[in-house]
């Protein structure tokens, strides 16, 4: 598989476009909060729930045989923009240079109470990875 990544604006943690070769499987990841395994918010606000959301894609990509690098797309909904940055510093560290392609949506509410991110995305494991 090959990845060529186009990079993002300055400063943001997301590369701006992917362009995918090769054989593999697809994985879409629903909507992922900041719970952990019994289903509670996790404690650390933004950075805490962005962090145990993230982790949850990378599972879900995981549990497919794939890696970090192999996540694609990522869509963020936060319920206050104003905390992007925070997000954005979280979604760096978790993929350092394998950047996603990434939007980030202002929402009002999100389903669990409490919840101030979801994240969805989208994945490609290649063949024998």
């Amino acid at each position: 598989m090959t990845v060529e990544r186009e990079a993002g604006p300055a400063g943001r943690s997301f590369s701006s476009s992917l362009r995918l070769k090769g054989t593999g499987t697809w994985v879409y990841i629903s909507g992922k909060m900041g719970t952990d395994e019994s289903g509670a918010l996790v404690a650390g606000g933004l950075r805490g729930q962005a962090k145990a959301a993230l982790d949850q894609v990378v599972a879900s990509v995981a549990n497919a045989g794939g890696k970090p690098e192999h996540v694609l797309k990522l869509t963020a909904y936060l319920t206050s923009l104003d905390e992007y940055d925070i997000y954005n510093e979280v979604r760096g560290e978790v993929f350092g240079s394998a950047l996603p392609a990434s939007t980030a949506v202002g929402v009002a509410d999100l389903i669990l109470d409490g919840a101030v991110i979801e994240i969805d995305g989208v994945a490609f494991v290649p063949d024998g990875a």
